[in-house]
């Protein structure tokens, strides 16, 4: 919610990577709030609009939320409420008097629908803060810029916002630019937290998986869906049972890809091809082909970003098999049965999978996905992560005291989760790598000339 011009289309934008130009275009074609907003880029998310909150003069907005909270399916629910209002200048007022008795009403209104007080234009305040205090001949610190920024957000935000409605209302302020994407990934947080508490679990997930602008985020959702699901089985077998590996793995490959969300129209994440690619990335848990990197020295996501730089720096072609060795996955095709080397492979497939997940999202800051960007993440958590792993996987069910209490199920979660993450990239260095990383507009491009079975420059 919130008036025309105070970046809506901008914030879904970067929040769900859906573009900007369509969304408003698709605003100015709806025929009311009751219009529901599907793109076709990003359509875990559905969105309702209202430019204006107009209690009391226009009811469309009470009359679409009291129908929607009385909804007996939770997918026809509102599951959150956005309220945008610009950061004001210039001693401007920060409500308009709609606005006010809308967040006056609120309970009365919206029940226990979680309502978010977004502040927008962040960037504008900032920059007139360093303006002021560049322009006056100071060379402040960065400690003190901060300062400054608190307290006008305090005097000109928060103050107005708890006179009016006290300290409950939770509120973030934001910018949709560049170096400011730790403001969209606290709105999303603060978001999915206040829907898991008032709404359902459920939604908040949903929530996480369809954003697209956290990588810390999206990992924790990945881990938590996993949990919920099908990676407690893996210590008893107990949901496998009768299944061949194989098909224990396309659940588990099909739950992961999903919690990520990738643009991915041409459905190559779930496609035979890639999950043959992987089914070979498991199987050499013995030998590789690429040297150790030192991934606890320099990190992970640096590990992947220098990976990807030596790459390209030296016109290495990826190609990568798409046949399966029948001697390597044979494996796959057997009958699920309670082993150490079964939990193995089923680990390795979870973690390997999930890192390559990651490295796709920073390969894909924007476009859908192509299959020179999924050959290039293979290979590079090949150069950067992949020895570690598996070492580490080979090496603990190799240990006959590990071997002894297999049933263990928490310390087979505990086990997957601890790799997870230390084969992690960090939200905060996400701009960084990219940066180093330069132009990866051609990887957004699919290129004809480019397939499975062939070479990627």
């Amino acid at each position: 919610m919130g008036k025309d011009g105070v970046g809506k289309s901008s914030l879904i934008g970067r929040a769900f990577k859906i573009r900007s130009l369509r969304f408003y275009e698709a605003c100015q074609r709806q025929d009311g709030i009751d219009t529901e907003l599907i793109f076709q880029e990003n359509d875990k998310v559905v969105l309702h609009n209202s430019r204006n909150p107009v209690p009391g003069t226009n009811n469309n907005v009470e009359a679409f939320l009291a129908r929607r909270r009385s909804m007996p399916d939770l997918k026809d629910r509102v599951h959150a409420v956005w309220l945008c209002l610009a950061i004001p200048r210039a001693n401007e007022p920060l409500f308009d008097e709609d606005t006010k008795k809308f967040i006056e009403r609120r309970r009365q209104i919206l029940g226990d629908i979680p309502l978010v007080i977004v502040f927008t234009k962040l960037d504008l305040v900032v920059g007139g803060i360093e303006y002021e205090s560049f322009g006056n001949g100071e060379d402040p610190e960065a400690w003190y810029l901060e300062e400054r920024l608190r307290n006008e957000l305090e005097k000109s935000c928060i103050q107005p916002l708890q006179r009016l409605a006290g300290t409950d209302i939770p509120n973030v302020a934001i910018s949709v630019q560049e170096g400011y994407e730790s403001t969209i990934e606290q709105l999303l947080e603060v978001t999915a937290g206040k829907v898991d508490k008032y709404v359902a679990n459920e939604a908040a997930m949903a929530a996480l998986m369809a954003q697209r602008a956290s990588i810390s985020l999206k990992l924790s959702n990945s881990i938590s869906a996993g949990k919920k699901r099908h990676w407690r089985g893996l210590a008893s077998g107990s949901k496998f049972l009768g299944y061949t590996l194989k098909d224990c793995l396309d659940v588990i490959h099909t739950e992961i890809v999903s919690c990520w969300n990738f643009e991915d129209p041409n459905r190559y994440l779930v496609s035979d091809q890639f999950k043959t690619l992987m089914l070979n990335v498991v199987a050499n848990t013995d030998t590789r082909d690429f040297p150790d990197s030192d991934v606890e020295d320099v990190g992970f996501g640096l590990a992947v970003a220098s990976a990807i730089i030596g790459i390209r720096g030296t016109a290495v072609r990826v190609v990568l098999p798409i046949t399966a060795n029948i001697m390597l996955v044979g494996w796959a095709h057997d009958l699920y049965q309670y082993s150490g080397t079964a939990s193995s492979q089923c680990i390795a497939y979870i973690v390997d999978l999930t890192a390559i997940m990651q490295i796709l999202f920073l390969l894909m800051p924007q476009g859908h996905m192509t299959i020179p960007t999924i050959k290039l993440a293979i290979t590079a958590y090949s150069m950067a992560g992949i020895n570690e792993v598996h070492s580490r996987i080979r090496d603990h069910y190799e240990n006959p005291h590990n071997v002894l209490t297999l049933g263990g199920r928490d310390h087979t979660l505990e086990m997957i989760v601890q790799l997870i993450k230390e084969t992690s990239i960090k939200s905060e260095e996400l701009a960084s790598l990219r940066a180093a990383l330069g132009d990866l507009g051609k990887l957004q491009r699919d290129d004809p000339r480019y397939g499975w079975d062939d070479g990627d420059d």
